[in-house]
């Protein structure tokens, strides 16, 4: 326990240097992250428990590139003064969060890591929080009922150089096969934000399928077959959050 905690420690110490490093010529861009070379295809985490059981996997450079959209609010991974530091008491500020981390990792000195790694893909533009509440976007007049999360996502990938995300329901009911989910779970995640993993995947894959790869897992297989539209959906994971 006592090595890996090490090893966990010196890598994450490795890549908090690079992002210091890279930080400066990045502020233009709003901290966004530049695009990984190309033929690659970018990292997109969706589950929490998913990242922090392959993070450890991950090169330096697929770490410091990967994007992040988790079923979690930003303000939970931050003190009530929104420095950014990681205090003591952070559980005490925002307890069910910190306490359920805790309980899965079983040590609290590992949750506060892995919740300042978090902090830093937020700092970097690359952690996009779902839960969230956001106003009403320019561009959601086409589709007023689809979620506002989905069009800043989709703004946020447009401005890192990706194709908009497909947010017309209709464009789903048009396939007659999918990738990891089926249209009406597709459809439900863009209406109501179910966080279902499998369908952001889907969401992200499809707008974006040479240049992104949206997994749970780092040693995640992506589907050889695509899924027929009236197959059974995938399960879900609800970090915390109630719904």
């Amino acid at each position: 326990m006592g090595n890996s905690d090490s090893s966990t420690q010196g890598k994450f110490g490795r890549l908090k240097n690079k992002v210091a490093g890279i930080s400066k010529r990045r502020k233009h861009e709003q901290k966004s992250a530049e695009m990984p070379e190309k033929g690659s295809r970018r990292l997109v985490f969706v589950s929490v428990l998913g990242f922090y059981g392959s993070y450890r996997q991950c090169s330096q450079s697929e770490l410091c590139d990967a994007m992040l959209i988790l079923p979690i609010k930003k303000e939970w991974l931050y003190d009530s003064t929104g420095d950014g530091d990681v205090k003591e008491n952070d559980e005490e500020q925002f307890p069910n969060f910190f306490t359920s981390m805790s309980l899965f990792f079983y040590d609290e000195q590992i949750t506060r890591r892995f919740i300042q790694l978090l902090r830093f893909k937020h700092e970097q533009g690359l952690l996009f929080c779902m839960l969230d509440e956001r106003d009403s976007h320019p561009h959601s007049d086409a589709n007023p009922l689809v979620n506002p999360f989905w069009y800043h996502l989709s703004e946020a990938l447009v401005r890192q150089g990706y194709d908009a995300l497909h947010l017309d329901p209709n464009w789903y009911g048009k396939q007659t096969t999918l990738k990891f989910s089926k249209t009406s779970s597709v459809m439900c995640e863009l209406y109501f934000r179910t966080a279902k993993y499998r369908c952001i995947q889907e969401i992200v894959y499809q707008s974006n399928p040479g240049l992104l790869k949206p997994i749970v897992h780092y040693d995640e297989m992506e589907p050889v077959h695509s899924v027929e539209c009236q197959a059974e959906d995938e399960g879900s994971f609800h970090f915390v959050h109630p719904y």
